[in-house]
């Protein structure tokens, strides 16, 4: 290809393939319609599979908690469309304590959702988490946690929820995330990264797990806010 000759045609590909698909729907003309390049997309889908969540299963590997519902080496439903400006494709998994799954009132205190996102240009890997606690645990421990100036840049949120039996119990939720240009970090420093921020996010859930069998405990609870430091600190 010369020049700018053929530029477009992967995307007026993708178009009139969507407009086929979804003919027969009502909606269609309301629709938004996000286009990629589906070359990219292969190569993309290649280094999220190959280069990047080998790390995920590496970290996992000697540890209890691993990666819900997962089918053929990934979660389901798989590698999927991130709508960006540029071609971008992306996966989410969520973690698990295979001895307490994750069923309507049941489960740990914790919920771990991270999410790896790839372009031709760069990468982006974020996590949630979300701590749970009873209503009699301190509220000005839960106070001091929030108010951590290390968490300014991206401060926790809390809320309150009901539990299996009606009972109320506090949720600390934290997010954050981070990446860099391909041109910064090559495949295998971005699986390191990677790695880096799962294996932070287990220190968490642990931390969590020991606070859990003592909630007076101010030494389990220091661990906890030292591994939440950790992972999602943003000052």
């Amino acid at each position: 290809m010369n020049g700018r000759k053929g530029l477009g045609q992967c995307q007026i590909a993708e178009l009139t393939g969507y407009l086929q698909e979804n003919r027969e729907d009502q909606l269609l003309d309301s629709k938004t319609v996000f286009l990629g390049n589906p070359k990219q997309k292969v190569d993309l889908d290649r280094i999220i599979k190959e280069q990047l969540w080998p790390a995920v299963l590496d970290e996992l590997a000697p540890g209890s908690i691993r990666v819900i519902d997962m089918k053929d080496g990934l979660p389901s439903p798989g590698i999927d469309d991130d709508h960006n400006v540029y071609t971008c494709r992306s996966l989410t998994f969520v973690l698990e304590d295979p001895d307490r799954p994750l069923l309507p009132g049941s489960g740990p205190p914790w919920y771990c959702r991270g999410h790896l996102r790839c372009s031709p240009l760069d990468y982006m890997v974020s996590f949630d988490f979300s701590v749970y606690l009873p209503a009699t645990f301190s509220i000005r421990r839960i106070l001091r946690l929030l108010g951590d100036p290390m968490f300014a840049g991206n401060p926790p949120n809390l809320s309150i929820e009901s539990g299996p039996e009606r009972e109320k119990i506090f949720v600390i939720a934290f997010s954050e995330g981070s990446g860099a240009g391909w041109g910064i970090r090559s495949y295998g420093q971005a699986a390191k990264h990677l790695k880096k921020k799962v294996k932070q996010n287990l220190e968490v859930i642990n931390a969590v797990c020991e606070l859990e069998k003592g909630y007076k405990s101010t030494k389990n609870f220091k661990a906890l806010q030292i591994a939440l430091l950790e992972a999602y600190q943003s000052y």
